[in-house]
């Protein structure tokens, strides 16, 4: 055995100790590398010919399964039918109530009387308001003042109502003819003149007096008094009655 270091096969690449002179894979001595492994000799087995081959069965016992009965399958059930719903027993005839008679004349009667009494009502109520409003008229017994006589040609004149608003007096008078006439005056403490005094004919309103001096027009209503000019307000003043 050459004596040399651990040396590595050429042909093989194994990796060999150093007291080994050839490889111990391959078999080859080292650098003698050719590309080939060099297998070891292949020797056939040999078995005599009084040698046979006994097979022993196994020790092992087998053991039945058990087997387990399924149960069986029951046949289908035929499909059941509802119960017959019970018969309901169909009432009497049913009588219809009957109608009513609508009594229309009475209705009727009762609109017609309802419509007058609403429309004659009403202006039975709005003559009581001016009646209530208005100061209990002096019957012609009571002779006109002489402030408002001496501005008219009947001397029978009586007094009808006179009124306070604090800056004017209003006189109202009745002739022995029926008429009406509307006597105003200023309360400045002067004697009675033109400047300051107006003596007009008046009518008899549903709520008071009316008079008319050209463009302009004095009207009583219940305690007020409204001065128009055109028809258009220009002065409205509260009436106090004087007894």
């Amino acid at each position: 055995m050459p004596d040399k270091a651990d040396w590595s096969c050429d042909s093989c690449h194994t990796n060999n100790y150093a007291q080994q002179s050839v490889c111990r894979v391959c078999g080859r001595e080292a650098g003698s590398a050719t590309g080939e492994l060099a297998l070891p000799d292949h020797r056939p087995l040999k078995i005599a010919a009084d040698e046979t081959v006994a097979f022993v069965d196994s020790k092992h016992t087998k053991t039945e399964r058990p087997t387990i009965a399924l149960a069986p399958v029951p046949p289908p059930r035929a499909p059941t039918r509802p119960p017959p719903a019970p018969k309901i027993s169909s009432p009497g005839p049913r009588y219809a109530p009957r109608r009513r008679k609508r009594r229309v004349l009475p209705w009727l009667v009762l609109a017609v009387f309802g419509f007058l009494a609403l429309v004659y009502g009403s202006q039975l109520l709005a003559h009581l308001s001016s009646k209530f409003q208005q100061p209990a008229q002096t019957t012609a017994a009571t002779p006109c003042p002489a402030e408002a006589a001496s501005w008219l040609s009947d001397s029978g004149a009586g007094l009808v109502a006179k009124y306070d608003t604090g800056k004017h007096t209003v006189t109202i008078c009745v002739g022995s003819d029926g008429s009406y006439h509307y006597d105003g005056r200023v309360n400045d403490g002067q004697p009675t003149t033109a400047d300051n005094h107006i003596s007009l004919h008046a009518e008899r309103t549903s709520s008071g007096f009316t008079a008319v001096n050209g463009e302009y027009s004095y009207e009583i209503s219940g305690l007020d008094l409204t001065v128009r000019k055109r028809n258009k307000v220009i002065g409205r003043e509260h009436l106090t009655p004087v007894h």
